[in-house]
């Protein structure tokens, strides 16, 4: 049987429950992807956020946040939570390699978009 499609979002404020609900089941995930560290990135970091999310059948089965990060130091980049000890894509155990495919090209994308670099390690 076939699974049914993955379709990636970007986290709007009306789906931070549910963003916060999936984190807070899912293994992989650190208080880090909670969605309160977008408006923390956004307000005190000056850094623009891409919270991204994968559903299935309407359920949330993968998340992916993702700061863009301006640095004499360190360049023009789009990180998973910079500053943080872990970012990355936090995904459900029967989520399947196709959502973590899916989260990474959406990344990928947006990172052309802006002309950056690629990274999910702190900054």
């Amino acid at each position: 049987m076939d699974r049914l499609p993955i379709v990636v979002n970007l986290l709007k404020a009306e789906d931070a429950l549910r963003w916060d609900e999936f984190v807070r089941r899912c293994p992989q995930a650190t208080f880090f992807h909670l969605s309160a560290w977008r408006e923390l990135m956004e307000e005190v970091f000056d850094h623009r956020t891409f919270y991204l999310y994968a559903e299935r059948a309407g359920d949330i089965v993968g998340v992916l946040p993702l700061a863009e990060v301006r640095s004499r130091l360190f360049g023009h980049a789009l990180v998973s939570l910079p500053f943080c000890v872990y970012g990355g894509i936090a995904a459900a155990e029967d989520a399947g390699p196709e959502t973590l495919y899916a989260l990474e090209s959406k990344a990928e994308t947006l990172a052309r978009r802006s002309a950056c670099s690629t990274s999910n390690s702190a900054t």
